[in-house]
């Protein structure tokens, strides 16, 4: 789970032991938040700061990183952290909700659940809303209106 604070945005990543697949996944989605800096770090909030560490330091070198253990009294970041789960079980559920209704269900495997998580981040980043405003988390990222 990613969450971007500023704008938002979320994404998904599903890990597995292809390890090249995970670190595309997580250089994508940072890619998708605005994050083309190396110059800057990207801090980390987790309360699992080694295995954050392990996985997402290692997913590219185009990002520096800083990792911090998340402090019980960071509401911003676990508020926000807490959010994205809620918002993908949430929405999970409505997605198999409206498929069944045709007979259909999600594949629980590798590829189909990456690509169900991937819909519903997307979903949420171009059509969700920011922070209490009229924008998506996208068109927070891009300080404008998009199409």
């Amino acid at each position: 789970m990613l969450t971007e604070l500023l704008s938002s945005c979320v994404g998904f990543v599903i890990i597995s032991d292809n390890l090249v697949q995970v670190n595309s996944d997580i250089e994508k989605w940072l890619d998708s938040f605005g994050l083309t800096s190396s110059m800057t770090s990207i801090i980390l909030h987790t309360d699992q700061e080694k295995a954050v560490g392990d996985v997402v330091t290692k997913a590219t070198r185009k990002y520096l990183f800083q990792i911090r253990r998340a402090a019980p009294q960071q509401h911003r970041s676990i508020g926000a952290a807490e959010r994205a789960v809620r918002k993908l079980k949430e929405s999970l559920a409505v997605l198999r909700s409206d498929i069944n209704k045709f007979g259909l269900d999600v594949r629980f495997s590798f590829p189909g659940l990456r690509d169900v998580v991937t819909y519903l981040a997307l979903m949420n980043n171009h059509f969700g809303r920011a922070g209490g405003t009229d924008l998506s988390p996208l068109e927070t990222s891009a300080g404008r209106s998009l199409s």
